[in-house]
């Protein structure tokens, strides 16, 4: 519909158009027109579309349409969250600021070399120390779309500049959108090195998690070697339990075979006293029997003699003494027997006292190693006593190390399964770091390409 509907009014008090009249034509079209000039939207008059001038007056409502949408449009952009700017491609003034960025460019005046409110109107050249390179650039549309990051004080501008042409395609500036982009920039930045931290934190996660990996494995292999070692020791600390337990069986077997033995070399010592008493007593009747063989080797050696002196007698008698000195022949004869008897008998006598003193003296070394094994025996006994005392205690703590190695292997065991399920987290934490890892460098890379496109120019 076209913003000349029949009744319609004019947006502004000051218009002057009446409706009905189209008698005049050229004077109505002149006060349309001069309306239209100043931003007045008129109403079409009555019967101007079916008079003589009516297409004249429909290219008047299509201007007016054309109008309309133009301010429409300016006013949307005025409006608009968003910096615009325009200028002139041949002298390069501002010829367009829209309050947007007005109200941004307060923001940052002091950093301007103009205030906000001059910038409309005002050349390019003020905001560049050598503007030879933005002139040639904003001249020719064919340089453009462009974008820049610049420095202004302490903020930093990301600018967007787009060709405008006219209707018929000519060049009618350049458009500059823009925006401050310091916050951005700064928190891009502080992200890229909370991204850094990340990456490198993940980084050593990795390797610890490696780290962790590997001595969870070496720790199992260490602990699976221990309960062996421990499931060994347990054995030959039970084969070591039972032979200590056979020791002190066979300790007690031969305390009690000592003792046996000290009471037979006890009573072995009695019976040697008592033998050697009787051999005593007997050398002693052996030593009386010498004696009396002495007394009758006397008698026999006076029988003989006697004998000697009746053979003398009795040859000195003659014939008369013949008898008598046979019987004196008889006499000394049976004297020599006799001594020669006794002679025998002493031999055998001094024979006995010999073999008796020998005895005394064998009974006597016997009597004295009985003594000695006797006090050996004791001896024995009273060490077999500690012995079994102290093989007993060693089967009492080879048990006990036997219930210790046990529970060592338990032990052993139950750190195995740690061992394993610290292994098994440890995977869990190498991978959740490779991970964080690969988020971090993907992360890394958006944030840098960001940076590289704010930094662009």
């Amino acid at each position: 519909m076209s913003i000349f509907d029949r009744g319609a009014k004019s947006t502004k008090g000051s218009a002057k158009s009446k409706r009905g009249d189209a008698s005049n034509p050229k004077t109505t079209i002149e006060a349309t027109l001069t309306a239209l000039a100043s931003g007045d939207l008129v109403s079409l008059p009555e019967g101007a579309e079916s008079g003589d001038a009516g297409t004249q007056w429909q290219a008047i409502a299509t201007i007016a349409d054309k109008l309309r949408q133009a301010t429409q449009l300016s006013q949307m952009v005025d409006e608009m969250p968003i910096n615009v700017m325009m200028c002139d491609p041949e002298d390069f003034k501002i010829r367009y600021v829209n309050k947007t960025s007005i109200d941004t460019l307060r923001t940052i005046e002091e950093h301007l070399p103009i205030k906000a409110d001059e910038v409309e109107g005002a050349c390019i050249d003020v905001f560049h120390k050598s503007p030879v390179h933005q002139r040639t650039m904003l001249g020719d549309p064919a340089n453009l779309p462009h974008k820049a990051l610049i420095q202004v004080g302490p903020e930093k501008l990301e600018l967007n500049v787009s060709a405008i042409t006219n209707p018929d395609g000519s060049y009618a500036g350049p458009m500059v959108s823009w925006s401050v982009v310091s916050a951005q920039i700064s928190m891009a930045e502080k992200v890229k090195g909370v991204v850094d931290v990340v990456a490198s934190a993940s980084t050593e996660l990795d390797a610890t998690a490696r780290g962790m990996t590997g001595t969870a494995e070496e720790a199992s292999t260490r602990s699976a070697t221990v309960a062996s070692a421990s499931e060994e020791a347990s054995t030959n600390v039970q084969t070591v339990a039972g032979a200590a337990e056979e020791l002190a069986s066979s300790v007690q077997e031969i305390g009690r075979q000592v003792a046996q033995s000290s009471q037979i070399a006890g009573r072995a010592v009695d019976e040697a006293t008592r033998t050697n008493q009787t051999v005593q007593s007997l050398a002693e009747a052996a030593g009386r029997i010498g004696d009396v063989v002495s007394l009758i080797t006397d008698i026999a050696s006076q029988t003989n003699l006697l004998a000697l002196n009746a053979t003398i007698e009795a040859a000195r008698a003659g014939e008369a003494g013949k008898g008598f000195a046979v019987v004196a022949s008889e006499v000394k004869a049976l004297a020599t027997q006799t001594a020669k008897a006794t002679e025998d008998i002493g031999t055998q006598i001094s024979s006995i006292q010999d073999v008796t003193s020998s005895a005394v003296d064998a009974i006597a070394s016997i009597q004295s190693t009985i003594d000695e094994i006797s006090s050996i025996s004791t001896a024995i006994a009273s060490a077999v006593e500690e012995q079994g005392s102290a093989t007993q205690e060693i089967a009492r703590n080879v048990q006990e190390a036997a219930l210790g190695t046990q529970e060592v292997s338990s032990n052993i065991a139950g750190v195995s399964s740690s061992v394993s399920e610290t292994g098994a987290s440890a995977q869990e934490v190498l991978s959740a770091a490779g991970e964080l890892s690969q988020h971090a460098a993907e992360l890394r890379t958006e944030i840098e390409g960001f940076l590289q496109h704010m930094n662009a120019a």
